[in-house]
């Protein structure tokens, strides 16, 4: 909220001084209680620097509130250096405005003049910290003529209005487009400043990236390291899923292929993975030949998604079907991107934006990694979330890490492209500490896009080969279909409940988690080889690992959260726990907090879990523990106590 303070001073209630010749107070109390939040959860946000604060600003062509608009994003970024540390503040991505060229955002006017000045308002604020902020370039999904106008006069000096001054200085003119590099930092020199690409398919018509002179149209990605994102050790952990960091390619320890699969092209077009790829490269190729000083910037994709419209409610978006569409896409850039060192674009980050949380009626079927039911009946009227497919397989993308190995599809003795419905990712770590050790990770997608088919099935053969030998190598396999893996599938079975009760809520949780098969040790030969028939779609992960000198770590941050009388959400951090090979976590609890014994549940790796016991004593004290696949047992967490709201 944005008030006339002219008294008003920089407080810790969160109100907030934006000029003193302004007299505009901030109040950053609901920011200020959000963002403290998400650090609490260990989150790390993006900012969209856009907007409108109780309708203040409605005209960049106003230079009056140009100045206010630069004031407030400086302020917003002291504000929260000063409470956080600059080092925390640095991990943040801050956009510029989102699609300027829709001009439809809060009301305010876009004008060319008015983009003009918002943009250089947003990056043109504080500089020289070290470490850098992480400022984003102008997102938009393509390059219109009325955004390229933008870029143009943004980059080539074309700027002439006179803006920025507060009442009663002199004023000064807009840097012109030579200068954005000042302000921006100089192309290539600075990693924080990336370029934007926004959304996936369904807006434009198809654009396609052409072949390469005397290469096929695509081309097998090398593997010889590349420059680029050597800093980005992987994929995110679960809690951060809508931020799948791109393995940096390396030569491989191990190889790895897939044989005998069936598999056609995907269509192209909205709904199509291979689109949202094509649609980045005729962009990036676009502003490599428009804006040469700029060929070298990273490029960022932060809403990669398959279909415009969040809240458009598609049956593939519940279920498996997205999320092995997800990890396809996410194979598609870094085999044929980030891999190949004949790409000329700097691909650092790769996100969907999908963090919405669905309404009735269509609690699965819109663009979220959860399903939202607002349950009425209950007093008070509460809110569960399930976990949608999609947020399960980030859990096994989290599992890629460290080099990506070679890997390959073929068909008949024919290598297929990554246009195909069946894919592999594959990577090696290598050990940094007594409780990590060697592994490898291999994750198949089996995918017809937004297609599911009931009855179609593709028979795989899995060869994996130069293996090191270890103490105890075992492996893990992890699996996701619509049968075994879907709550959406088992919300339709009990006749689509609008408020679901205790029991069917565990019946939909029950089918969150991917099927698991016990660990099995390793062939001594160093080979393996797995025949699988994967339905369409699915998701096949097997993981490979050498047993840790020691047992995980400690669990830590455990806390017990209300959720409704009878119910409670335990959630806890694995900052501690230091391997990737934990087959589960152990919890236990005591209604006295003397005798603990451990509640029975599916095996799971994800920091959170919902305890809806059929007596509804939930009042005690709950513990948590990491397992690893060889039931080795890492310490209890801290102990924490809860006490559960009585019967009426």
């Amino acid at each position: 909220m944005v008030t006339e303070a002219p008294m008003a001073k920089p407080s810790s209630s969160g109100c907030e001084r934006g000029s003193a010749r302004q007299g505009l107070s901030y109040n950053f109390t609901h920011l200020d209680r959000y963002l403290d939040l998400l650090r609490e959860n260990q989150l790390v946000p993006g900012f969209e620097l856009m907007g409108s604060p109780s309708g203040r600003f409605t005209d960049f062509e106003d230079e009056q509130q140009v100045f206010e608009w630069k004031n407030l994003v400086s302020l917003l970024a002291r504000r929260y250096i000063g409470r956080y540390g600059l080092k925390h503040v640095s991990k943040w991505n801050f956009e510029t405005w989102n699609e300027p060229d829709h001009h439809d955002f809060d009301n305010v006017s876009m004008t060319l003049q008015g983009g003009q000045a918002g943009l250089l308002g947003s990056c043109g604020s504080e500089r020289g910290w070290q470490p850098p902020l992480r400022r984003g370039g102008v997102d938009s999904v393509s390059l219109p003529p009325r955004l390229l106008e933008l870029l143009r006069r943004l980059l080539r000096g074309s700027a002439s209005r006179q803006l920025g001054s507060a009442p009663g200085r002199p004023r000064r003119l807009l840097p012109p487009a030579a200068a954005l590099p000042a302000l921006l930092g100089p192309p290539g020199a600075l990693p924080q400043r990336h370029q934007l690409l926004h959304r996936g398919g369904g807006r434009e018509a198809g654009l396609h990236r052409p072949p390469q002179e005397g290469q096929a149209r695509d081309p097998r990605p090398s593997v010889r390291p590349r420059p680029q994102p050597s800093a980005y050790a992987g994929v995110p952990r679960t809690r951060q899923p809508q931020n799948a960091r791109l393995l940096p390619a390396a030569p491989p320890p191990l190889r790895g292929g897939l044989g005998g699969c069936s598999g056609g092209a995907s269509a192209q077009g909205a709904g199509s993975s291979i689109y949202i790829l094509e649609q980045e490269a005729a962009v990036v190729r676009q502003i490599q030949r428009l804006f040469p000083k700029f060929a070298d910037t990273p490029v960022y994709n932060d809403e990669a998604d398959p279909l415009v419209g969040w809240s458009l409610p598609q049956p593939w978006r519940a279920d498996v079907t997205y999320a092995a569409m997800v990890v396809k896409v996410i194979a598609q850039h870094q085999n044929l991107l980030v891999a190949n060192s004949s790409s000329s674009v700097r691909y650092a980050l790769l996100s969907n934006d999908n963090a919405f949380l669905s309404y009735h009626p269509h609690p699965f079927s819109q663009r979220t990694l959860t399903a939202r039911f607002q349950v009425n009946n209950t007093r008070p009227p509460h809110v569960q979330l399930l976990r949608k497919p999609v947020l399960t397989a980030m859990a096994l993308l989290a599992l890629l890490d460290g080099e990506q190995l070679w890997a390959e599809v073929s068909r008949d003795g024919t290598v297929l492209d990554s246009n195909h419905t069946v894919g592999v990712l594959a990577s090696t770590h290598h050990p940094m500490g007594p409780a990590d050790a060697w592994r490898a990770t291999v994750l198949v997608y089996a995918s017809d896009d937004t297609r599911a088919h009931a009855n179609r099935s593709v028979p795989l053969t899995l060869s994996l080969y130069g293996v090191p030998p270890g103490p105890e190598v075992v492996f893990v396999q992890l699996y996701m279909d619509n049968w075994l893996c879907s709550p959406y599938g088992e919300w339709r079975r009990l006749g689509r409940p609008v408020y679901p009760s205790a029991e069917q809520f565990r019946r939909m949780r029950a089918a969150e988690d991917p099927a698991a098969v016990m660990p099995l040790p390793f062939p001594s030969s160093g080979r393996l080889t797995l025949r699988p028939e994967l339905p369409l779609p699915s998701l096949w992960l097997v993981h490979v690992c050498a047993r840790p000198e020691e047992p995980p770590g400690q669990v830590t941050r455990l806390r017990a959260l209300p959720l409704t009388r009878g119910q409670l959400l335990l959630v806890w951090s694995d900052e501690r726990v230091g391997s990737k090979c934990l087959w589960t976590y152990e919890i236990q609890f005591s209604p006295e907090g003397v005798v603990y014994l451990p509640i029975n549940r599916k095996p799971s790796t994800f920091n959170l879990f919902v305890f809806s016991p059929d007596t509804a004593i939930v009042s005690g004290s709950y513990r948590v523990r990491a397992v690893d696949y060889w039931a080795r047992p890492g310490p209890f967490s801290s102990p924490v106590w809860y006490l559960g709201v009585p019967a009426p």
